[in-house]
């Protein structure tokens, strides 16, 4: 859309169509060399509300099928030509602008589980807390 010089005010939630957490996280992984494995532990929503992890804030993709996020209309964006690139794709350049950025600003991350949150209740092995 910027390379055409479309201006105005759209929703780019994308991707395109609706992709499951399954789809992303494997999209995603297809940035990483072939001989990496990749092991995911699926969990219900209700587990990670259990255990205080929140959505969008905490676990940054998640956001739940009543989200406002998830059922946003792109459609208007898509008609005047925004594409979507692969997750794999974007995850190179997300991680690419993340280390371009000041040391000290990489050691600052703002998003994601918090680092104390994340051994005691994910680490393989270990047994999460559930109050």
């Amino acid at each position: 859309m910027v390379e055409n010089g479309t201006t105005g005010a759209f929703n780019a939630a994308g991707p395109r169509g609706r992709l499951s957490m399954a789809e992303q996280l494997h999209g995603i992984g297809g940035a990483l060399p072939g001989d990496t494995e990749i092991r995911f532990t699926w969990v219900p929503p209700e587990f990670l509300e259990q255990q205080e992890i929140l959505p969008w804030m905490e676990m940054t993709t998640w956001f739940g099928e009543e989200s406002v996020l998830s059922n946003v209309s792109i459609e208007r964006a898509v008609e005047s030509g925004l594409t979507y690139r692969p997750p794999a794709v974007t995850a190179v350049d997300t991680l690419e602008w993340f280390r371009a950025l000041p040391a000290d600003r990489q050691a600052q991350p703002r998003t994601g589980l918090a680092p104390e949150k994340e051994p005691r209740r994910w680490r393989p092995g270990v047994p999460a807390v559930v109050r």
